[in-house]
C-alpha cells in the first residue's frame, strides 16, 4: 500500500475520531547516527507524539501520561508540550489545562472574545501564546510581538 494511502486512511480514521490536535515530541539531545556530525547538523530524534481530541482525551504513544481533560468548559482546539515533557491543551473560549507539571500562566477563560481560540504554541522561554481564528495573539509569561487585532 503506497504511504500516501496510509497516512490518509489514518487522518480519516483520527478525524473520525474527533482528534483535534497532534503534536510530536522531539528529543532535547540530538542523536549521533553515521549521517550526523556535530549537534547542529543533527535533526532531533522523535521520542513519541501525543493526541487530544475536542472532547479532552489525551492519547499518548510512547510518552508519559498525565490524564485528559474531564468535562473542558469548551470543545478542545489544542496542545503544546513543554521541553520538560508536559503538556497545555486549550479550548475554542481560551481555557488553558495544564497537565504534568506544565506552569499555568493564565487564559482568556471569562473574557469576551472577537473569535474563538484554534490553537496554543509554547515560547521559548517556557511561556505560551494563545491564537484565535481572526489573527489575534495573546501572550502567557511571553514576549508579544504583535497580532493582528491585539
Amino acid at each position: 500500500m503506497r504511504r500516501s494511502v496510509v497516512v490518509g486512511a489514518v487522518a480519516a480514521a483520527l478525524v473520525a475520531a474527533g482528534v483535534t490536535s497532534a503534536v510530536v515530541r522531539p528529543e532535547t539531545q540530538p542523536t549521533a547516527s553515521s549521517t550526523c556530525y556535530g549537534s547542529y547538523s543533527c535533526p532531533p530524534a522523535v521520542l513519541g507524539y501525543d493526541l487530544v481530541s475536542s472532547s479532552g482525551t489525551v492519547y499518548t504513544f510512547s510518552n508519559p501520561s498525565y490524564g485528559s481533560i474531564k468535562n473542558p468548559a469548551a470543545p478542545v482546539v489544542g496542545m503544546a508540550v513543554t521541553s520538560s515533557g508536559g503538556y497545555y491543551v486549550t479550548t475554542t473560549k481560551g481555557n488553558v489545562y495544564t497537565r504534568g507539571g506544565a506552569p499555568w500562566y493564565g487564559s482568556t477563560a471569562g473574557r469576551k472574545l472577537a473569535s474563538k481560540v484554534v490553537g496554543i504554541a509554547v515560547a521559548a522561554n517556557g511561556g505560551y501564546y494563545l491564537a484565535t481564528d481572526n489573527g489575534t495573539v495573546f501572550a502567557f509569561h511571553a514576549p508579544f510581538y504583535g497580532s493582528r487585532y491585539h
